[in-house]
């Protein structure tokens, strides 16, 4: 499987940061922080519930471009 990496946060300090991926399959790969806040997690398992193999993780606002070129299926970072 080929994994097109897009980018990371860019205000990492170089390691262990949100990242975004995609698949072979054109699916999205994120590294990010999971939500730990439980009133975030009920307000998001309000309108979708969390399965035992799913997490929810947060991206950085900052990151949006990442996200939009990587949607765009753009030239991944080499």
């Amino acid at each position: 499987m080929a994994i097109r990496f897009y980018g990371q946060d860019p205000d990492t300090d170089g390691g262990h940061c949100a990242s975004v991926s995609v698949d072979d399959n054109g699916d999205f790969l994120f590294v990010a922080p999971r939500v730990t806040d439980e009133a975030k997690l009920r307000e998001i398992i309000a309108h979708s519930p969390i399965a035992d193999h799913e997490a929810a993780v947060r991206m950085p606002a900052r990151m949006a471009h990442i996200i939009a070129e990587a949607m765009r299926g753009g030239t991944p970072v080499q």
